[in-house]
């Protein structure tokens, strides 16, 4: 209602994503992953460090990440596919700022390996290794063209960049005309529930007058 009358061109660039990764594929999630150490989640500052000892598995990590009272927003799950299970990261917001970034301290000296607890997030540089950690979506903000101006956000949910009005972003490459315009059809339809409302009432008034109310001085106080 506090929205200024107007036409905007709007156009959706891109829509705001959640960081998703998916560890290296283990035999199944109750396969012990064969490392110790500590894993650091981080979001925006705000980091939980896991300790996983040994005999560990996919399972046990992501019922530690899911119950961390210190949890930054991440949430762990287990997926089976072909190649094996995997532990699937995801951040509980989408946009930049709550992406999470991890960080290994493997037991075995060396942190940044395919093997022991590195290699749970270890990313191989031979692009046919098809069974180590692999980003699944990257964390991306929402981008949207408003009569030619980029405004980008968070969230799909685009607030402020027209005053009074929120955009629910739903699909890239959507376009059109945005017009902010007084819902006529809104006042008239108020406007006709009170008429009708109105004379009802008059109707059992003038009623009650021609029955045996038509002396009582409450009737006309009420009217």
């Amino acid at each position: 209602s506090s929205a200024a009358s107007g036409a905007y061109s709007v156009n959706v660039v891109s829509l705001a994503t959640a960081k998703k990764q998916a560890s290296s594929a283990y035999v199944d999630s109750a396969t012990d992953i064969g490392g110790t150490g500590t894993i650091d989640i981080t979001v925006d500052g705000a980091t939980s460090s896991i300790t996983v000892a040994a005999g560990g598995t996919l399972a046990d990590i992501r019922d530690a990440i899911n119950q961390a009272a210190d949890n930054p927003g991440v949430t762990a799950s287990i997926l089976n596919e072909a190649e094996g299970s995997r532990l699937i990261l995801s951040s509980d917001e989408t946009g930049v700022a709550n992406e999470f970034t991890l960080n290994i301290t493997d037991d075995d000296g060396n942190s940044a390996d395919g093997s022991g607890l590195s290699k749970l997030f270890y990313e191989d540089p031979d692009p046919l290794v098809t069974t180590d950690s692999r980003v699944i979506n990257p964390a991306a903000d929402a981008e949207v063209e408003i009569d030619g101006f980029t405004i980008t956000s968070a969230t799909n949910k685009v607030t402020g960049a027209i005053e009074g009005v929120s955009l629910d972003l739903v699909a890239e490459g959507a376009s059109g005309t945005l017009t902010v315009a007084r819902d006529d059809a809104a006042i008239k339809d108020a406007v006709d529930t009170f008429v009708t409302a109105y004379n009802d009432l008059k109707k059992t008034i003038t009623s009650m007058y021609e029955g045996e109310l038509n002396r009582d001085p409450s009737l006309r106080y009420i009217e």
